[in-house]
């Protein structure tokens, strides 16, 4: 699909928005360097550089509410058009430019959350910078307990004894204390991800001018990008900002209506893998893959095992295994654990058996759509 294509020409509202780059295109033709990035279906403009003012009007959009062509002849310009020149243009420069006047970045992390205050066309914005660390991935972990114990039950089977195994009553237990040491060990090898810095940025929307925060339209020069150092640059962030979350809220909206029609929901998830085609606004075709999903949460069955408190206090949250360390009494370890000669062992059948149903209960199924157009996004 040729963005620029008289035939295929449509209107944004009362602006002419296909319009603008049209004569951008015929007006400038030698001036312009494009830069696309293309998806099959997705084709956007994201980088435009020419030589004189070039100015498109953004309006805010009207909410979708029904499934019909004025609706998805606007969702269409929301996602392939307005959202991709809004971020590439205004947010993401301009979030990009205040991000590095803190001095901070992945090589220069702050010791601990620091805020730093910016003002620029008198909007106050705050950027909080925070040191990033590592992150377990607990699928690991849980993998990495199951299969040692699994592993420890099955040698001692064969040779009886084995190094850090006491049988009681011909049953094989491990230390508590051991256990705990090994669970912790494994968080730590499974750790992945970067280390650096998370930033983000706020401002008071209570201290945004009237005429800012009431905006219903504005005019967005694309011959340059919006960076701090333009003047009025934070009139056009705050209002792109406001008017971009209006369009993602009405591809939320539309796509809630393709999904609908389906037939299928988080209360009726398919047992496989469908697709669907839907054709009922003309001009449109959707493909929507609905995928079921059995997914634990192996973050809450590693908590249930020795979650500990900041301050160390015991509560519900904590896990069996550091209540059991602790002394509290509890049902679950009566039934995996026993004292001998004043030491706490966890019986390793029993904690296997635990660990398949705190599995079972912290896992749910779950539902994911992909939409996909058919049609040229024209």
């Amino acid at each position: 699909m040729n963005l620029f294509n008289k035939k295929k020409l449509k209107t944004f509202g009362n602006t002419a928005f296909y319009f603008s780059f049209l004569n951008i295109f015929e007006s400038f033709k030698s001036k312009i360097k494009i830069k696309t990035e293309k998806n099959k279906n997705l084709r956007r403009v994201v980088n435009i550089m020419v030589e004189r003012d070039l100015i498109v009007s953004i309006e805010k959009p009207k909410i979708i509410s029904k499934f019909d062509k004025e609706s998805a002849d606007s969702y269409q310009r929301s996602k392939y058009y307005i959202i991709p020149l809004l971020e590439n243009f205004v947010i993401d420069p301009f979030e990009d430019g205040l991000k590095k006047k803190t001095g901070f970045n992945d090589f220069n992390p702050p010791k601990e959350e620091t805020q730093t205050d910016i003002t620029i066309d008198r909007i106050k914005f705050t950027i909080i910078t925070s040191p990033s660390t590592k992150r377990p991935q607990y699928a690991l972990v849980y993998d990495d307990i199951k299969n040692y114990v699994e592993y420890l039950i099955t040698e001692q089977q064969r040779l009886k004894r084995i190094k850090d195994i006491t049988n009681i009553n011909n049953e094989p237990f491990i230390s508590l204390n051991l256990l705990i040491e090994k669970i912790k060990n494994s968080i730590e090898n499974a750790k992945v991800g970067k280390e650096g810095i998370k930033q983000r940025i706020v401002y008071d929307e209570d201290k945004i001018p009237k005429d800012i925060k009431d905006v219903t339209g504005f005019a967005l020069n694309i011959s340059r990008i919006t960076t701090p150092d333009i003047d009025g640059s934070a009139r056009i962030y705050v209002m792109a900002k406001k008017i971009n979350e209006e369009y993602h809220e009405n591809i939320k909206r539309f796509e809630e209506l393709i999904k609908v029609r389906t037939g299928y929901s988080k209360e009726n998830i398919p047992d496989e893998r469908k697709e669907v085609i839907i054709t009922e606004i003309p001009d449109y075709l959707f493909l929507v893959k609905i995928i079921p999903n059995v997914t634990p949460s192996f973050a809450k069955i590693i908590n249930n095992l020795i979650y500990e408190t900041p301050t160390g206090k015991i509560t519900e949250k904590t896990g069996i295994l550091i209540k059991a360390q602790k002394g509290v009494n509890d049902p679950i370890i009566e039934e995996i654990m026993v004292e001998k000669d004043k030491k706490k062992y966890v019986s390793l059948p029993r904690f296997s058996e635990y660990l398949n149903r705190i599995k079972e209960e912290n896992t749910e199924k779950t539902i994911r759509f992909e939409i996909q157009a058919l049609h040229d996004p024209a």
